[in-house]
């Protein structure tokens, strides 16, 4: 869709490329869109607005609310916004994602209102809180009031003013464009929740699952979604993964494009791979790195051999299913289940010694494994001997040893421990998240 506006006293012609759905059951949504002129590269920022219905009787309402949010100066403001999809239910909060292509953080006021219509049409709005990531300030406007003709002073619409006092300073969040290629190849597309995580030189988001009101990741499509980054530095890698370990949950991913909604900072992280269990090799978690004008040296890919060997002690072996972790002095891999033995049947038996591969973009000298099981099955109690990590293809001799010894009892909480060399520190920068 375009839309052109014409300037007849200035003789300019303005041009508003859309090419998204406005409507419930598609794309993220939305039925109302801020399109700036020339571009159809994303530019909005989005502001988290909590919606808070009244705990009293009657306080509910089946009319349709919108929102005014205007900007500190009171001369910008984001236009009336229909909040889709709440409930506004007695002693409810109802959360909304607006996005808009103007940054009005911190808000002077806040307009809220509906259109009056239903068979409960009048409204306890106790109050409204509004977050915008990318300056990090949430403000509280309060109302306590009705939204009703047939109580109080009969409005239908208010002017909400901040109480300061209840100001907050979070953590600054800058808005980015996530584009998601699924492949055009027969049966490409998946049903399964996808999930990423993002890698930077100053730290790492958090795990982020992704999703929204309409069918995504089908054959050939183009899938985005407006995300919110703390500073995590220039980009190296991307992990992008589903969970759904059966044979109609493949998905083969073609690739990620990551923008910086205000400067326009764009990474790429191409992939063309299988993410099933039935192709390839068997893998449904891809690390990819950082491509683009920003990235200095493009990372490789790695296979590390894992050997898990199990102890030689009655009762040694488990049923549980084990995950691992390689740390290393760039990153980790995240937790990876380790499911594709490569040497034997029946995995993680009394005097076993089973490899698996784990694909990573290099974390160069790896310093620590964090290694543990989820408790499940029979006979989950487990003794480790020791866990050996070496890049593939490389000798024998550069294989990094951490021993353990070590036994999971069934009853015990802890599932999960960390082996690691002497002298290791994490760095602190690795703890470092971001929240979707």
């Amino acid at each position: 869709m375009l839309v052109i506006i014409e300037d007849i006293g200035n003789k300019c012609v303005y041009q508003f490329p859309v090419g998204r759905w406005f409507a419930l059951d598609e794309d993220d949504g939305k039925i109302q869109r801020d399109i700036l002129v020339g571009g159809t590269e994303a530019t909005g920022i989005v502001y988290n607005v909590a919606v808070v219905t009244g705990d009293i009787r009657g306080a509910g309402t089946n009319s349709k609310i919108h929102v005014i949010l205007h900007g500190s100066k009171g001369l910008k403001n984001s236009g009336k916004i229909f909040l889709e999809g709440g409930e506004f239910e007695r002693a409810r909060t109802d959360l909304f994602n607006v996005e808009i292509a103007a940054l009005l953080s911190p808000l002077s006021r806040v307009t809220i209102g509906h259109d009056n219509c239903g068979v409960s049409s009048g409204w306890f709005c106790e109050k409204v809180v509004v977050y915008c990531p990318f300056t990090g300030i949430e403000q509280t406007f309060p109302c306590g009031k009705w939204l009703d003709e047939d109580e109080g002073d009969g409005l239908i619409e208010r002017e909400l003013y901040e109480m300061v006092s209840l100001r907050q300073k979070r953590l600054k969040k800058n808005p980015w464009s996530l584009w998601i290629w699924t492949s055009d190849i027969k049966n490409a597309g998946t049903d399964a929740t996808i999930f990423f995580q993002i890698y930077g030189d100053k730290g790492k988001s958090d795990e982020m699952k992704l999703d929204n009101n309409s069918d995504n990741f089908e054959t050939g499509q183009t899938d985005k979604f407006m995300i919110e980054l703390p500073d995590l530095g220039n980009f190296y890698k991307l992990r992008i993964w589903h969970e759904k370990r059966n044979p109609f949950a493949g998905w083969h991913l073609n690739k990620v494009t990551l923008l910086k909604t205000l400067t326009k900072e764009k990474y790429s992280f191409n992939c063309g791979r299988w993410l099933d269990i039935n192709e390839e090799d068997n893998e449904i978690v891809r690390e990819l790195p950082a491509e683009g004008s920003l990235v200095t040296e493009v990372m490789p890919v790695i296979k590390y051999r894992v050997t898990v060997c199990t102890g030689t002690v009655s009762g040694s072996g488990t049923d549980a299913n084990v995950f691992v972790c390689l740390i290393g002095d760039q990153g980790d891999t995240g937790e990876r289940v380790l499911y594709n033995c490569i040497n034997t049947v029946n995995k993680f038996e009394k005097g076993n010694a089973d490899e698996f591969f784990i694909e990573a973009v290099t974390l160069k000298q790896v310093r620590r494994v964090r290694i543990g099981h989820d408790g499940k099955g029979g006979s989950s109690g487990w003794y480790l001997a020791k866990v050996i990590v070496r890049e593939e293809g490389q000798p024998e001799s550069e294989a990094v040893e951490f021993p353990c010894y070590r036994y999971w009892k069934q009853c015990l909480q802890i599932k999960s421990l960390s082996l690691h060399l002497p002298d290791f520190e994490e760095p602190s920068c690795w703890s470092m998240t971001g929240i979707f």
